[in-house]
């Protein structure tokens, strides 16, 4: 991701592109990474609450009856 972030937009050697459409190929462009890391993040955040909700689950099972 680190590559994508500080590369510049991807553009065939013979792309001709008027201003105003080079100014939306490159705002789409730099949209997608920013949705690819907010992607990510949430994936992160998801395992951080699968993990914690097996720990708790664990925790649970060994805990005497009536002591949660």
């Amino acid at each position: 991701m680190y590559d994508l972030l500080t590369a510049a937009p991807h553009m065939p050697p013979r792309l001709m592109l008027e201003a105003s459409e080079l100014e939306a190929y490159r705002t789409g462009y730099y949209m997608a990474l920013d949705m690819a890391l907010k992607v990510m993040e949430h994936a992160e955040a998801r395992w951080s609450i699968y993990l914690r909700s097996r720990r708790l689950e664990a925790r649970r099972r060994r805990s005497p009856a009536g002591q949660e």
